[in-house]
């Protein structure tokens, strides 16, 4: 048997929104020490790693690991109607086939429960290596969000450009060059939600498809905060804290494009 109710139910709405537009479907792995999910977009040029710990939930039981095989969209469609305050409930056992959905108003004059039909999917987990990133940079992730807005308006692709004093973003295309430096402010409170840190190790000098950093922007309402993890010659990953950290993490992969590739798009 597998039964969850989240303490804050619009964080698995938000989840869900995150991820509709780059996965299909995804197998979501209920375990005795939380939720947990991987998927990947269906060109394999990004992955999406979901953990939820048990501390998100106001109860959870689960008696044993199950994967329950899901649609994005359609869940989404399912969660449009929650809002906040309502509580949302998952719980699994009553059949193999389905899972059902508990969604209770904050008024409580109102309960909607979703039987949904699981599907198959072959699972696609990867084994990702826990390393220490050549550069880390913390930013607030309403900034993020604002920058890759600003530079997807002139081309599809960013150069990023860390080093111990600063980050640099940059893109180009037809209607000319943007470029946008981040710097760790001085003197101020490092409890700051709203500061810029930065910890370079190695300097790292990698592009990355806008588009898909674009995408990952969705998990903004889920933190304050995003990491950027960047590794030389390796995927950048993109991390979203929930309740900063204590309930888990959402993370985006996404590998640089290969250098002679984006020369002969310039020539």
């Amino acid at each position: 048997m597998f039964e969850a109710t989240f303490i804050h139910s619009t964080i698995f709405k938000q989840l869900i929104d995150a991820l509709k537009d780059m996965v299909t479907d995804v197998n979501i792995e209920c375990t005795t020490s939380g939720i947990r999910a991987q998927a990947m977009d269906p060109s394999h040029a990004s992955l999406a790693c979901l953990k939820i710990t048990t501390e998100a939930f106001e109860t959870y039981r689960c008696d044993r690991n199950v994967v329950l095989g899901l649609n994005i969209a359609n869940l989404s469609k399912i969660l449009k109607s929650l809002e906040a305050g309502d509580v949302l409930s998952i719980s699994y056992g009553k059949s193999e086939n389905t899972v059902d959905f508990c969604i209770t108003s904050k008024r409580m004059d109102k309960v909607a429960n979703f039987e949904i039909i699981l599907i198959n999917i072959n699972p696609e987990s990867l084994a990702i290596p826990d390393e220490q990133a050549d550069a880390e940079v913390t930013v607030p992730s309403s900034k993020f969000g604002q920058l890759c807005k600003d530079l997807a308006t002139f081309g599809d692709t960013v150069q990023v450009t860390a080093s111990k004093s600063s980050i640099n973003f940059s893109s180009e295309g037809s209607l000319g060059t943007a470029k946008i430096t981040l710097r760790q402010a001085v003197d101020v409170d490092e409890s700051d939600a709203g500061n810029v840190t930065i910890d370079c190790r190695e300097e790292v000098d990698e592009s990355y498809s806008l588009k898909f950093l674009s995408s990952f922007t969705k998990a903004t309402p889920l933190a304050k905060n995003v990491t950027l993890n960047l590794f030389r010659g390796a995927p950048v990953c993109v991390e979203f804290k929930l309740n900063d950290g204590e309930w888990g993490q959402l993370k985006f992969y996404l590998a640089p494009k290969a250098r002679e590739n984006e020369e002969q798009q310039k020539g």
